[in-house]
């Protein structure tokens, strides 16, 4: 409230320095408050801090889950192909399989008659209505204004909602509008359904649109694998090897081997972000359990149980035990325990090992549904971090109660201190002013005594 009083107490009567007596008086009065505003900034801080861990445990969730999701095993392609190339994930089996493309996806496509413009360079279109059919669905009819541009007819069919592009071609003589399909291939028993272009013309100005296929429409990529055909729509097959992107680029009708292998560099890769999570975590609680010399520690959690807690259950969940046979733990693949600081690291040696002997097993550490370091990492994010009970929630808001609990003390001890301050200076205002009247008598009866012993 208010740190300066109505009135400023000078010591001119009595010579005093009042003011800086009220001002010391008052500064102690006021160290129950300043020590709650100290304690009140430091919880502020842990809650900040609390967040801060939150947003750590979620990331080493997540980290966990990508490893789950998309499996550990790093695998990698050591063949180049000439009629595509193929991109292994975590899911490759390693080996070699034969691959030969036959044809490639094409996108149907439609024509219209050439239109040769006017000495003002307009093409005029004849009034009527456009119905088009793409991949068997049909859309609204388009309505065509008698006179109007080629461009315009454009503009009308993009606008349509139908999935396709339609452009305004000039080859120097005559203007063509060309209508093709945005997805390549087809889904009927032919291609006839891939585009679908009906005109009705009723105008009188100008000519009729005349669409006309272009080619042999759409077509669909047709892909042998290890002597097993596959027909897509796309020239990008996610499932005929699984775990593989077949990106196919030429039509050769030529079989190519394509080979992978696993990979412990890439293996290695996958695992830092998980690594690097975990020890993001056990670093920043031992900061916050043994902080420097000279931290504020009332403002760091080193007192939290919930931080003992989580660190256990860290420990062991890095413990799990997944499966059966001899790689069923994060040690089996590598992944050790520093005994000093308790943050891991990758023994590439031994990650190595285990990616030759059983790469399966490897992923099933991360993937395994009930005993996974997934799924355990996801129930110890949920029991932490959960924002309805979770611990560190928890934490956080009996954190938040007590801040907003210390604003209603801090409220109560100002106005204490103010008035404090208050009574002090009323107390020393009258003193000064009984001290100010004692002179002006004591002056009087001076100047009185003075006139009498000079008129004898």
């Amino acid at each position: 409230m208010a740190d300066t009083p109505l009135f400023q107490v000078g010591g001119l009567a009595s010579g005093l320095d009042t003011q800086s007596i009220i001002d010391g008086l008052t500064k102690i009065e006021q160290q129950p408050l300043d020590a709650l505003r100290t304690q009140q900034t430091d919880f502020k801080t842990q809650v900040s801090v609390i967040g801060q861990l939150v947003g750590k445990v979620q990331t080493l969730q997540q980290a966990a889950k990508a490893l789950s999701t998309n499996g550990a095993v790093g695998v990698k392609a050591t063949t180049v192909n000439t009629d595509f190339t193929a991109t292994p994930s975590s899911q490759t089996q390693a080996g070699s399989y034969q691959v030969s493309v036959q044809s490639l996806a094409t996108a149907a496509q439609q024509r219209t008659v050439g239109f040769t413009p006017d000495a003002s360079g307009i093409t005029t279109v004849k009034g009527g209505t456009l119905q088009l059919t793409v991949q068997g669905k049909t859309y609204d009819p388009i309505t065509i204004t008698d006179g109007m541009s080629l461009g315009d007819v454009a503009g009308a069919i993009r606008a349509s909602g139908a999935p396709i592009s339609a452009v305004v071609l000039n080859n120097g003589t005559q203007q063509f509008l060309s209508v093709t399909d945005l997805n390549t291939g087809f889904t009927g028993p032919d291609n006839s359904t891939a585009l679908n272009i009906t005109e009705t013309s009723t105008g009188t100005q100008g000519q009729s649109l005349g669409f006309a296929q272009v080619g042999l429409g759409a077509q669909n990529a047709l892909v042998t694998v290890d002597g097993l055909q596959f027909t897509r729509q796309s020239n990008t097959i996610t499932d005929a090897i699984p775990g593989t992107t077949l990106t196919l680029k030429g039509k050769s009708n030529t079989t190519e081997t394509f080979s992978a292998a696993n990979d412990s560099a890439t293996t290695s890769l996958n695992l830092q972000n998980f690594v690097h999570a975990y020890n993001d975590i056990v670093n920043f609680i031992s900061q916050q359990q043994t902080p420097p010399a000279g931290t504020d520690r009332d403002a760091t959690l080193a007192g939290n149980s919930t931080l003992r807690s989580l660190k256990n259950d860290l420990q062991s969940t890095m413990t799990s035990i997944v499966g059966s046979g001899t790689i069923r733990t994060l040690a089996d693949i590598g992944l050790k325990t520093n005994f000093q600081d308790g943050t891991l690291t990758i023994d590439s040696g031994r990650l190595g090992s285990a990616l030759a002997s059983n790469p399966q097993a490897l992923n099933q550490i991360f993937s395994d549904p009930t005993t996974g370091i997934g799924a355990a990492a996801q129930s110890l994010s949920d029991r932490y971090t959960n924002v309805v009970n979770g611990l560190l929630t928890n934490s956080s808001k009996t954190l938040n109660t007590r801040i907003k609990q210390m604003d209603t003390q801090a409220d109560s001890l100002q106005a204490r201190v103010d008035a404090f301050k208050a009574n002090l200076t009323a107390q020393f205002t009258a003193m000064e002013q009984i001290v100010s009247r004692l002179k002006s008598t004591g002056n009087f009866l001076t100047q009185q005594s003075s006139a009498a012993s000079s008129s004898r």
